[in-house]
């Protein structure tokens, strides 16, 4: 049954099972319909555009996720809500790229910022950088016109090309 609502889009929300290690690359892409996912805590890893472009409102990340792939939560335009639990350690390119989320605070474990990973989040405000962040690339915030509030952190090393274009700050 899941197989054929994922296939005619009308999957609304899904519990994943216990035991599952990694959400496939493209698991949920363009799943319109989808709002709500409930990932369990025996995941370490969400795939590259895993929610690409689907309709999810909200996502909690268990702490047990150490791995946000590229694209994953790209053009969620719809999801406002999100918290990044301390295990991770990597956040791809584009992973929230165009989302609705209003603030994020990134988890002392992560220390870089790829691509574009936040820009075009046109809702987003605040965000809280972690006191290690070493990096942040290339249009890493473009685009989000309403961001107001960051602090960048001393042990900064890098800021990429066009990383905070078109924003308030």
């Amino acid at each position: 049954q899941i197989i054929k609502d994922v296939k005619e889009n009308a999957l609304e929300s899904i519990e994943l099972p216990e035991g599952l290690i990694e959400i496939p690359d493209l698991a949920f892409a363009f799943c319109n319909s989808l709002q709500s996912v409930r990932i369990p805590s025996s995941v370490e890893k969400i795939g590259h555009r895993a929610f690409f472009s689907s309709g999810l409102t909200s996502v909690d990340i268990p702490n047990s996720v150490r791995s946000i792939g590229d694209h994953a939560f790209r053009h969620c335009t719809k999801l406002s809500a999100l918290n990044i639990p301390t295990s991770v350690t990597k956040i791809g390119k584009h992973a929230f790229d165009n989302t609705g989320i209003k603030s994020v605070e990134i988890p002392n474990n992560v220390d870089t910022l790829l691509e574009n990973t936040f820009s075009g989040c046109k809702e987003l405000v605040a965000i809280k950088l972690p006191k290690t962040m070493r990096y942040i690339g290339d249009g890493c915030f473009q685009k989000c016109e309403n961001l107001s509030h960051i602090e960048l952190p001393e042990s900064l090393a890098y800021i990429g090309d066009k990383a905070f274009l078109f924003c308030k700050i």
